[in-house]
């Protein structure tokens, strides 16, 4: 089976890029994949799983410049990652549907993962018009999503009955769930410095709530000195760099045992995870129904996990079963969840314990499995 994607892909730094590097790693044991993606450095050839630089950001004509590639290539199937201006700005974001309609006139079989879906009661804009209006275009752009696709892979089954219930999505056979995928985790022996340490990941962003977790910890730390808050991420991709710039200075002009990192290679970020007590996911916007990639990292680690409880967390997680769930933007009961993860051991290795438990259904490599039976579903379904 030939298998053309469409895709970001590392060094460029987005959640979909990351997902598609482990997903398609794992896909290309039992397909050969070409990688249509936005990455400016050289070719990456390795064995079956072929990436090639094909389209730029924000460009008018992306579409076609897609189009040519998979004409070229004649896959048998054709897998499109879909994320909310992946492709570009507003408009520009939307044209991927132009090329959607030209493969199914080719009757070319196409898979759409849809990494995020958003709910259309909540309010994108402050202005009541344009509110309005991105929420017709946000409408329009999900349905014919769905329509010109052959199949779509969703994370989770919320985001299936938010298709269906609030956009009128009448197809559902077409619908997949699929959940995101979680890494092994590398074995390793891990020196402590300290004997409780508090892990944040995830893109530096105001959205991620990381003052609330650093006012939490300042909390703790001034009852308990062996304590330790590291700090890791950076800028997405998406995001503007002056905004990311006077974030950072925020941030970085704390002290008190707060240590920010920037972006770091996977082996030390492993070790950070291995060596952690707790790891903190945090996050005030719950306008969107999708899967937590930063999740999928550590879930394998048994490591108790403090996040915040929306939809992108609670639609895996339990709260005190596998996780610790705290409202957005509450620092009382962020510090509440904090000292409790200190001061109580035994629960802190029981939630680990049970987070654990989700991800040996959830291996790359068993993920990959499921979309391979949803590609060959899709090459019947553009026969018929």
């Amino acid at each position: 089976m030939k298998v053309c994607v469409v895709s970001t892909w590392p060094p460029h730094r987005d959640g979909i890029a990351y997902y598609s590097k482990h997903l398609y790693g794992e896909v290309s044991k039992a397909a050969q994949v070409t990688v249509l993606s936005n990455v400016s450095t050289l070719n990456q050839n390795r064995g079956k799983l072929l990436v090639r630089k094909t389209w730029n950001r924000n460009e008018w004509l992306y579409p076609f410049e897609i189009l040519r590639a998979v004409l070229r290539d004649r896959p048998d199937v054709v897998h499109f990652q879909h994320g909310w201006l992946l492709y570009g700005d507003y408009l520009k974001s939307s044209l991927f549907l132009v090329l959607f309609f030209l493969l199914r006139l080719r009757r070319i079989p196409l898979v759409t993962t849809i990494h995020t879906v958003i709910k259309r009661d909540k309010r994108l804009f402050e202005n009541r018009l344009v509110n309005l209006l991105a929420s017709y275009f946000v409408s329009s752009v999900s349905i014919l999503m769905v329509k010109f696709s052959n199949r779509v892979i969703l994370h989770n089954p919320l985001m299936k009955k938010v298709l269906v219930k609030q956009y009128g999505v009448k197809k559902r056979e077409k619908l997949t769930v699929i959940p995101h995928g979680i890494k092994r985790a590398v074995k390793m022996r891990v020196k402590r410095d300290y004997s409780f340490e508090v892990l944040s990941l995830g893109f530096l962003r105001e959205a991620k709530s990381i003052n609330q977790l650093i006012e939490a910890f300042h909390s703790l730390r001034s009852k308990y000195g062996n304590v330790t808050l590291t700090i890791t991420g950076g800028k997405h991709a998406h995001d503007s760099q002056a905004e990311f710039a006077e974030f950072m200075q925020r941030i970085e002009s704390e002290d008190n045992g707060v240590m920010v990192t920037r972006f770091l290679d996977e082996e030390t970020l492993e070790n950070l995870i291995a060596g952690s007590s707790v790891v903190s996911l945090l996050s005030s916007d719950d306008r969107f129904v999708e899967s937590s990639g930063t999740l999928g990292l550590i879930a394998d680690y048994e490591k108790a996990v403090l996040c915040t409880d929306i939809t992108k967390f609670n639609v895996d997680l339990t709260n005190n079963v596998n996780s610790i769930l705290v409202k957005p933007n509450d620092f009382e009961e962020t510090s509440r969840a904090l000292f409790r993860l200190y001061e109580d051991e035994e629960f802190r290795v029981r939630i680990a314990r049970e987070l654990k438990k989700i991800a040996k259904h959830r291996y790359w490599d068993i993920i990959a499995g499921k979309h391979i039976n949803v590609y060959k579903k899709a090459i019947i379904d553009a026969c018929t």
